[in-house]
């Protein structure tokens, strides 16, 4: 598995930053092994995701996309808060995650 590094900065963390990618659904949170994320007016697959800790530093996940369902496993991720962010066609979404196992 190839290692991803980055950073992003956090402003706020207690409120959802979106300029067009919605509505998506999670299907649940606080997440215990896998985020599954619905997408109904997307028209493209093309949708990057992202998972960064509360530090800004993007945590390395296995992404599977397909017909309008993302799963992410979480299992190896540790417990705590973390931001999802989904980008498609140059708009964006950012929502907090709870994982819980």
């Amino acid at each position: 598995m190839d290692t991803v590094s980055g950073r992003v900065e956090i402003a706020n963390v207690n409120s959802i930053a979106s300029n067009g990618i919605h509505p998506f659904r999670i299907n649940a949170n606080p997440v215990h092994d896998q985020i599954i994320i619905e997408y109904h007016d997307i028209q493209t697959r093309d949708v990057e995701v992202h998972l960064y800790d509360l530090s800004g530093k993007e945590v390395t996940i296995n992404v599977d996309n397909e017909n309008q369902r993302i799963k992410i496993n979480v299992k190896e991720i540790c417990n705590g808060m973390y931001l999802l962010k989904l980008n498609s066609n140059g708009k964006n979404s950012v929502m907090k995650i709870f994982i819980q196992h």
